[in-house]
């Protein structure tokens, strides 16, 4: 089975250069430009400019030339006060960089409940992986007390945006409830490994798992769940309706409530 905190780990080392993807002015999609084309040497002095006005995409977007030494010497605190700046501004990219500095420990030392704060701005603002960080922070007793209850509303929250980490997740932690019975407690799962496994082959590989205890029959009902989950806007109404019909015993995991996006 995945290791959840490991892959945790692998994503929060990848993630910080994927939020730079933001824009308002002809100015920062010019630094933007540099930005992805690797032309670092011109996007940084653009930033910088910007960052200077108060901008907090520039901000966190010179933070990100920075933390990952693009171009320059790497300086993390440099990368740090960037982050924090943009960040006093509430924009939900920085918060969530911070978060990852701080889950890291890189350049910081390293703290979890720092981190958990940070995301979980970001989180009440309906980002998708940051919905997913808390969701694990709960799950694994990160930065707050470990709480199923709460690990596995959040995980909700970000399969809900179709986030194929928090898709497979899900299904890990479904597959291990034991409140779910029967056909349920492999069906579930295996529509949203269904769901997730175009993008992770981690969610492959437990489908694999996972078919050899079930019939054919079962298989052919999980991929009928998964297309009614990836219908626009529908993955939890239909999870949650397949859930609650035929219950078995007293408590299911369709007694969670269920909260809409922030």
């Amino acid at each position: 089975m995945l290791s959840l905190s490991t892959a945790h780990k692998h994503l929060l080392a990848s993630l910080l250069l994927l939020s730079a993807l933001c824009s308002h002015a002809a100015t920062l999609e010019d630094g933007l430009a540099a930005y992805k084309a690797k032309d670092y040497q011109v996007a940084a002095p653009i930033f910088q400019a910007l960052a200077d006005q108060g901008n907090a995409d520039a901000q966190n977007n010179l933070g990100l030339i920075y933390w990952k030494g693009l171009g320059t010497t790497k300086d993390n605190q440099r990368a740090r006060e960037l982050f924090e700046k943009a960040a006093e501004q509430n924009h939900v990219n920085a918060h969530v960089n911070l978060g990852v500095i701080y889950a890291l420990g890189d350049g910081v030392p390293e703290d979890a409940q720092l981190a958990y704060t940070w995301i979980r701005k970001a989180a009440d603002r309906g980002d998708a992986f940051a919905q997913y960080f808390i969701g694990l922070a709960y799950l694994n007793g990160e930065g707050v007390g470990a709480d199923p209850r709460q690990a596995l509303i959040w995980l909700r929250k970000s399969a809900e945006q179709g986030f194929d980490k928090a898709l497979l997740t899900l299904g890990l932690v479904y597959s291990d409830d034991k409140h779910l019975k029967g056909p349920k407690r492999l069906i579930v799962p295996y529509a949203l490994f269904i769901l997730a496994a175009p993008h992770q082959d981690a969610a492959k590989k437990a489908m694999t798992t996972l078919a050899q205890t079930m019939t054919a029959a079962h298989i052919k009902s999980a991929e009928a769940l998964a297309r009614e989950m990836q219908a626009p806007r529908n993955l939890l109404k239909a999870l949650d309706s397949y859930l609650s019909s035929r219950r078995q015993g007293s408590q299911t995991v369709s007694n969670t409530p269920t909260t809409s996006r922030p």
